[in-house]
């Protein structure tokens, strides 16, 4: 069994006594490097966990259901689509009302 000494790996990135306060090229670049490959060994693995998860969920529908046309596709009626944009016109025309009505009160840019 492999023992981890953390103290030593945690004493590649804080530099608290003289012996980490000197720039050593070889152990620098090794951290970075090291640092790279961990992250996107961790990108990897969440990428593909995610696309694992969304491929095999059917409460998503899956990707593989969707290219067969076994998935469900959610549609709108036109007749609902029509009355959202009748609604906003009329609401647009109450604004556009009352911002050219003369009781609109006199608003300064204040930025001259």
């Amino acid at each position: 069994m492999i023992k981890l000494d953390l103290k030593k790996i945690i004493g590649y990135f804080i530099y608290r006594n003289d012996r980490f306060a000197a720039i050593k090229l070889w152990r620098d670049w090794r951290v970075m490097i090291l640092g790279f490959f961990v992250l996107l060994t961790v990108v990897f693995l969440i990428s593909g966990y995610l696309f694992w998860k969304i491929k095999i969920d059917s409460s998503l529908g899956g990707i593989d259901d969707l290219a067969n046309g076994n998935g469900k596709v959610l549609t709108l009626k036109k007749q609902s689509l029509d009355r959202v944009a009748k609604e906003l016109k009329e609401k647009e025309k109450i604004f556009n009302d009352f911002l050219s009505s003369s009781s609109t009160p006199f608003i300064r840019d204040p930025s001259i």
